[in-house]
């Protein structure tokens, strides 16, 4: 577990999580996403992040919890030089969650030799990678799960 401060912890995402985190990616989609993107885009993405989706996903990629007083506020993957499926609690949003989650990302990639990290960014996280260091590497994507932006940032 990593401490970050007496109330926030990252830890590797446990089988026991998985129905907990399924639950704050579809509430986060539904609650932060849904005024970038519109209602059928949403649905579709979060038919993607049921429960068995999201184990499906963790046998796939190294993913972590971050938890605050004990409570899940947090998920993200890391693949090879990228991460995937990061989400904040809508409560925990604008708290300072999110920047110490993808530092110890960062910090865990530079560890591992990683020169860069890139990240495929919903619209409405842009402004969040932006402001912690990453660039735009390129045009917007769209695909049945909406518009996302490609960003980059060298560590």
């Amino acid at each position: 577990m990593v401490n970050h401060d007496a109330h926030l912890s990252i830890r590797p995402l446990r089988a026991a999580d998985i129905p907990q985190v399924s639950a704050l990616i579809r509430n986060t989609l539904l609650l932060t996403n849904l005024p970038d993107y519109d209602l059928e885009t949403i649905q579709a993405l979060m038919s993607t992040f049921s429960t068995e989706a999201v184990g499906a996903l963790a046998r796939r990629r190294e993913m972590f919890v971050c938890e605050e007083g004990g409570r899940l506020s947090g998920v993200l993957g890391l693949e090879a030089a990228e991460v995937y499926t990061f989400f904040v609690a809508p409560d925990r949003q604008g708290h300072g969650v999110g920047r110490v989650f993808l530092h110890f990302a960062e910090d865990l990639a530079r560890k591992r030799g990683i020169k860069e990290l890139r990240v495929s960014a919903s619209l409405t996280a842009v402004g969040f990678y932006e402001r912690l260091g990453y660039r735009r590497r390129g045009a917007e994507n769209d695909s049945r799960f909406g518009r996302t932006v490609d960003l980059l940032k060298r560590l």
